[in-house]
């Protein structure tokens, strides 16, 4: 009879695939199937991450910027935006690390003023190109842009703006188009 572990990898992932996420890393505490569960769960599982807007973060980065970045917008929104926070990546290699094995990710991204986004995405670039930015011969990764953008009738230019350049934030993300980069936009009239 042949055990479990010894099935070949096509069969015991088609296994993992009726399988709920929660159960399937429970089996990471069995020795012989820790390397495969992880292999699957880099190779299948998307990876949630929202940009956010540290304080702490910014304020060491540099204190003339602070000014730009309104950081009340993100604590009186009523979206509660799901993910873990970019910020938290800027001192914990070990989780950029881990991260960036995924091959999928979903990254949330809430605008209320495009031009602060995209200082912000300066300011995380380290971090963004440890995460996406990959050799050819390890394959493409696959992210999903799920961007909110918040707008008044005052700020209407504003999201005009973010529609005609939205591509200046899927650069961020694109590694010289060897990822492939989806855009998800939602509009929100506050």
């Amino acid at each position: 009879m042949v055990e479990f572990a010894q099935l070949p990898d096509d069969i015991i992932f088609l296994i993992y695939d009726q399988l709920e996420v929660l159960s399937i890393k429970k089996l990471q505490y069995f020795p012989e199937l820790a390397q495969g569960i992880r292999h699957y769960l880099y190779g299948h599982s998307r990876y949630l991450i929202c940009l956010d807007e540290d304080p702490k973060v910014l304020t060491e980065h540099n204190q003339n910027q602070q000014s730009q970045f309104r950081h009340s917008e993100i604590e009186d929104t009523p979206f509660d935006m799901a993910g873990y926070k970019l910020s938290k990546l800027i001192h914990n290699e070990s989780m950029r690390n881990h991260i960036s094995h995924f091959k999928y990710y979903q990254i949330e991204i809430l605008i209320s003023q495009f031009d602060s986004t995209l200082a912000l995405l300066e300011l995380y670039k380290p971090v963004i190109h440890e995460l996406f930015y990959r050799e050819e011969e390890e394959g493409t990764k696959n992210i999903r842009l799920h961007i909110r953008l918040h707008y008044t009738m005052n700020t209407f230019y504003d999201m005009k703006n973010c529609l005609v350049n939205v591509d200046k934030i899927s650069h961020f993300f694109n590694n010289n188009n060897k990822n492939s980069v989806q855009i998800d936009l939602e509009l929100n009239r506050r």
